[in-house]
């Protein structure tokens, strides 16, 4: 596989803006792909979409891509590097920080690559999967926000409201600070009762405490200004 990937990779040299440079490119992404050699086939991949973005190959690219990316961060997960460690051999690695190239990855799928592609959604809710995992509730809230309404056709439509509700909770930081976050977790709770009712019935414990949790911080506000302004007189 290897002796395959190198020379397809000549044969893209030597024929440039052809057929076979575009068939070459994914063909050298294909053969280091079954070597595991991951960070060199992401590389052949991006090459043939920055080439030719309307490629034939682009579906199956964007599989092996979601699929690299999606091994980069279990890996990040299961073996956490230290911010300087250089990776010299591990060829299934990129060579320093392997989770950020996995959300690299994600992110350039979803936003550059081919932002109306079938895994365009399942890069987003990864990203946000990660950025709320990684307690970054305000960057999370935003993919889930692009995730409902750059995908309304997305499969991942109920989750994308579920866990956007979680994440506006989270934004929400005090009765000193705005309830913008909680008047949308407020609209994302009768969105999901109207358009999913029967995936919101299995959370309805869950959603039944949220719009409580709701109501109790809009009233703690109103009871924060209300002291603030019997103070004034």
């Amino acid at each position: 596989f290897l002796e395959a990937g190198r020379k397809y990779l000549i044969a893209a040299e030597k024929f440039p803006n052809s057929a076979i440079e575009q068939e070459s490119l994914f063909m050298a992404g294909e053969s280091y792909f079954q070597a595991d050699y991951y960070w060199e086939s992401n590389r052949s991949y991006e090459n043939l979409i920055k080439a030719y973005p309307n490629n034939r190959y682009l579906n199956e690219v964007e599989k092996r891509r979601y699929a690299i990316a999606r091994y980069w961060l279990d890996l990040s997960k299961k073996s956490p590097e230290p911010f300087y460690t250089v990776n010299l051999f591990d060829q299934e690695r990129p060579w320093r920080d392997t989770k950020g190239h996995g959300l690299r990855v994600f992110d350039k799928m979803r936003s550059l690559d081919d932002p109306g592609g079938k895994l365009a959604d399942d890069a987003t809710l990864a990203l946000a999967n990660e950025a709320f995992a990684a307690g970054k509730f305000y960057k999370a809230d935003e993919y889930y926000t692009d995730l409902r309404k750059l995908y309304p056709d997305s499969e991942h439509q109920f989750l994308a409201n579920y866990l956007g509700l979680k994440a506006k909770l989270q934004c929400y930081v005090g009765p000193e600070y705005s309830v913008a976050s909680l008047d949308e977790g407020e609209k994302l709770i009768k969105h999901m009762w109207r358009a999913y009712p029967q995936e919101a019935e299995k959370e309805r414990l869950y959603l039944d405490r949220a719009a409580a949790e709701i109501r109790y911080h809009k009233a703690e506000k109103l009871f924060h200004w209300g002291e603030y302004y019997d103070r004034r007189k």
